[in-house]
């Protein structure tokens, strides 16, 4: 197989927002298995990850599941999982930084360590067949580049892809790393430099630039760095000096990298542990239930906690699992005890705020963890997910309340500076306002109270947009970012609001503060 002759990074997701979902799937599906070509093992984690809706639905007609191979590759190049033995064809564990995650670690945290820490050569390159020469931390040294006076603090997309990616085998290339991206610069960014013998050696800028761009999300998921217009990187102003305080010193390469699970442990330590001395006895640990029973236990489990603000794991939680897997009750607490997990608010926020701006790859999976900050584990609502349904909003957030039954229009936008278009306006002026002014569930009517949006961040013309469209229907909105959301929910839960106090809040007719609702 051809050696590639440029960093590389796999990429079944363009960012790492549901890598720690993906990590719970694979270890449920495979942990204490044999996952070296084991393809009954791959095909049952490929079906388990649609079945999430963490992978879209693929035909397999070959069934050789490839893709659940690159999946799990994903997982294996940040450390967050070995197989037994050098050549890693033992049963599958997962490192302590795979375990920290699953039981409710900050997963910026963790990956901030992992990403750092992420090195050519490595388990992961010898797989992809990376060219040895490159003996360097990819993102550490992406770190430094941004220090250097002379690059100005920004790197663009295509300048990792035509400057770096082929070049920068060592620390040492960093000063000629800087010299190619000003004679880029001065060129007038024309990428004719990246000419036909650029091509022959290192393949079409196009394609780098696809990698280049891998690299920008997943130093993204550690909060150092902005990313502007997405395509351009620089440093958050405000942590400057810790990113300077993290690459000052860093670990010497692991040498032992043709031997799976020595590299893999070591590297896989994560920041909470410095050794792994653990010694994995057949059957040890494991929960005394059926195979499928405690899968489909652990998968209820992660799918709440990934959509709602899950505080404890309390005998509601576990009744609720019961009646959704239809287990015994004493089967899902003894195998969720087992696990350990601590769900905590804050890994739950971090999540939210990454999703509020991750675009459309992660729409859907914004819509849900929305519904679950407004359902009763939230804001206390009964709340409907119907933005599959198609020419709908995407939540409707229904007080039962004897005393002021309502339902409310809830449309998520996962951008950092959304503005209500002609369309947009349109949309809910004319087809969801008239469709829910009036709802009716299990029996009860209920009236439409107002609308919202919720996104990353909003433009300066939203609260013209609300305005107009309450003028055009007579029903009052607002406008909300997921940020001061997640101020509201913790308000709420120290000292809970009515759905009346709720409705105050949310027909304010623009964009919400924390001054609103914060006495």
């Amino acid at each position: 197989m051809p050696q590639i002759n440029h960093w590389w990074t796999t990429r079944p997701k363009r960012k790492l927002i549901t890598i720690v979902e993906v990590l719970r799937v694979f270890l449920t599906v495979a942990e204490g298995k044999v996952w070296y070509g084991n393809r009954p093992l791959h095909l049952e984690f490929e079906q388990a990850l649609e079945d999430q809706g963490l992978k879209g639905v693929g035909a397999r007609r070959d069934q050789t599941g490839g893709g659940a191979r690159t999946y799990a590759a994903w997982l294996m190049s940040f450390g967050l999982w070995f197989a037994d033995g050098a050549d890693g064809r033992g049963a599958v564990h997962a490192t302590f930084a795979g375990d920290d995650l699953l039981k409710g670690a900050s997963p910026v945290q963790i990956f901030t360590k992992q990403i750092l820490d992420f090195q050519y050569p490595s388990q992961f390159s010898h797989a992809t067949f990376l060219h040895a020469r490159f003996r360097i931390f990819p993102f550490r040294f992406v770190l430094k580049l941004l220090l250097r006076d002379e690059v100005g603090g920004y790197l663009t997309q295509n300048e990792l892809a035509g400057c770096v990616l082929p070049f920068a085998e060592t620390d040492a290339d960093l000063a000629e790393c800087a010299r190619k991206i000003l004679r880029y610069r001065r060129s007038g960014y024309n990428d004719a430099i990246f000419d036909t013998v650029f091509e022959q050696n290192y393949g079409k800028l196009s394609k780098l630039r696809d990698t280049a761009n891998t690299f920008f999300n997943q130093l993204e998921f550690t909060q150092l760095i902005d990313r502007g217009d997405g395509s351009r990187i620089s440093i958050v102003l405000a942590r400057l000096a810790e990113v300077r305080g993290l690459v000052v010193t860093q670990p010497a390469l692991n040498t032992r990298t043709d031997e799976h699970e020595y590299f893999l442990r070591k590297y896989g330590l994560g920041p909470n542990h410095q050794r792994d001395n653990r010694n994995f006895v057949a059957g040890a640990g494991m929960v005394a239930a059926p195979e499928a029973e405690k899968r489909s236990i652990l998968l209820a489990l992660w799918d709440i906690l990934a959509r709602e603000p899950i505080r404890a794991i309390d005998a509601a939680l576990i009744c609720r699992i019961s009646n959704q897997t239809g287990v015994r009750v004493q089967t899902v607490e003894r195998v969720i005890t087992s696990m350990g997990v601590r769900p905590t608010l804050t890994v739950f926020e971090e999540r939210y705020l990454t999703l509020s701006m991750s675009g459309r790859e992660f729409a859907t999976e914004f819509e849900k963890a929305t519904e679950g900050v407004f359902g009763i584990n939230g804001l206390g609502y009964e709340t409907k997910w119907v933005g599959s349904l198609g020419n709908t909003p995407d939540v409707l957030a229904i007080s039962v309340d004897s005393t002021d039954p309502y339902i409310s229009i809830l449309d998520t936008k996962a951008y950092k500076a959304y503005t209500i278009s002609g369309d947009e306006r349109r949309r809910m002026t004319h087809v969801y306002i008239p469709r829910y002014r009036v709802y009716s569930d299990d029996g009860s009517d209920y009236r439409l109270s107002y609308f919202s949006y919720i996104a990353g961040g909003f433009g300066n013309t939203i609260d013209r947009g609300i305005t107009q469209i309450h003028r055009d229907t007579g029903i009052g909105g607002s406008a909300i970012t997921a940020q001061v959301l997640l101020r509201m929910l913790n308000q709420h839960q120290a000292a809970p609001f009515t759905k009346t106090q709720l409705r105050n809040f949310f027909t304010l007719g623009r964009q919400l503060v924390p001054t609103d609702f914060e006495s």
